[in-house]
């Protein structure tokens, strides 16, 4: 999964850079998002001994819906979609290797299910279905908004709000000194 992920990071900095050269007018957003409820095991083919499965926290597929429709409306570089992603990011650029060893251990293992794979004649790449589901069976807690995604993509509103708590909290102090 990382490697595709890479790959799709990789095309979109070179279109950008095609589209910076020919001087076209458009903005290239890529939307990373962290684990989201789909029903990914049905769409793909699975080599694994187990059906893979989401490491929490999961969101709602409106969380991308949301932060595509921003992105078309908003010129943003990348947009992550959960905080979990965007935190892991931020550790694998500031201390690569403990990220990478930490993801190895933790991680990795939790992606496994207790679920046999499917037989192939169920996977969909090799037999079309009319089923056109967007939610997938995580059992878990799936989140239905990312805080995160959210304040990224509402910076004007969390500037107010940070103002906001920060004047708040002068005020709370200042009235418990006099």
């Amino acid at each position: 999964m990382t490697v595709t992920k890479h790959a799709v990071k990789g095309f979109t900095d070179g279109l950008r850079m095609e589209l910076e050269h020919d001087g076209a007018p458009i903005s290239v957003t890529l939307i990373k998002p962290g684990p989201i409820d789909t029903p990914f095991p049905l769409n793909a083919r699975n080599y694994l001994d187990a059906e893979p499965q989401h490491v929490p926290p999961v969101y709602a597929p409106e969380t991308v819906a949301r932060a595509v429709l921003h992105a078309a409306a908003t010129p943003t570089r990348e947009l992550y979609v959960g905080g979990g992603a965007k935190g892991i990011a931020a550790s694998g650029d500031f201390a690569p290797q403990a990220t990478e060893q930490t993801l190895a251990a933790v991680a990795i293992p939790r992606t496994l299910s207790d679920k046999p794979p499917l037989p192939r004649e169920r996977h969909i790449l090799y037999h079309p279905t009319e089923r056109l589901e967007e939610r997938g069976d995580y059992p878990g807690v799936v989140q239905p908004v990312s805080l995160y995604t959210e304040a990224a993509t509402h910076r004007k509103l969390l500037g107010v709000g940070l103002i906001g708590a920060g004047l708040a909290a002068a005020l709370w102090r200042s009235s418990r000194r006099g």
